[in-house]
């Protein structure tokens, strides 16, 4: 009887070193998701970028490409594209004297078979197609709300919103997690 409950303590201080371990794994990214992400949500509604939550979404799409800074000039390009594709779109479904839902469907069908054309045969490696893709979907909603006079600094806000994401809540926030970990070494 008495090994059984040596047992059990063995067991729960194994599970305990378990749990010590994965939460010191976890916490560089804790922190750096906790910390980078609420600053840049803080300081882009104090520079006038209505819609930061962007680069929350676009540092994921980084992620998802690698978490590697080498991917960070294609899913940038495919974010600049996806701009652009989201501007001639939305001047695109404005034409009139046409059924609306057959316009967008015409639209939407051409431009992302074209751009996906584009993306594996002219860019090929140089352009991330998901970047593109995600980026021209957003950029369609948010240029699908735009007065006609304010389209060029929402164009050059969602750009700076979605490099955000590339290079700060992705890139800068992967460095910065490195840097936790290696403290976190030297004071162990």
């Amino acid at each position: 009887m008495l090994m059984l409950f040596k047992a059990d303590e063995i067991i729960i201080e194994i599970m305990e070193r378990k749990m010590t371990e994965k939460i010191k794994n976890a916490m560089p990214l804790a922190i750096s998701i906790g910390l980078l992400p609420p600053l840049w949500a803080v300081v882009s509604s104090w520079v006038g970028i209505e819609f930061g939550w962007v680069a929350l979404a676009c540092g994921g799409i980084y992620v998802a490409a690698g978490d590697d800074v080498k991917n960070g000039p294609g899913i940038s390009l495919g974010f600049l594209l996806g701009c652009i594709w989201g501007y001639i779109a939305n001047k695109c479904m404005q034409i009139t004297g046409i059924n609306q839902n057959l316009l967008v469907f015409l639209v939407l069908c051409i431009m992302g078979f074209v751009c996906v054309i584009l993306a594996i045969t002219v860019f090929e490696k140089a352009v991330y197609l998901p970047a593109w893709l995600g980026s021209w979907a957003v950029a369609l909603g948010i240029f699908g709300q735009t007065p006609q006079a304010d389209m060029l600094e929402n164009f050059i806000k969602l750009l700076i919103a979605m490099l955000a994401g590339v290079w700060y809540i992705g890139a800068f926030n992967n460095y910065f997690q490195k840097f936790l970990r290696n403290r976190g070494n030297k004071n162990d």
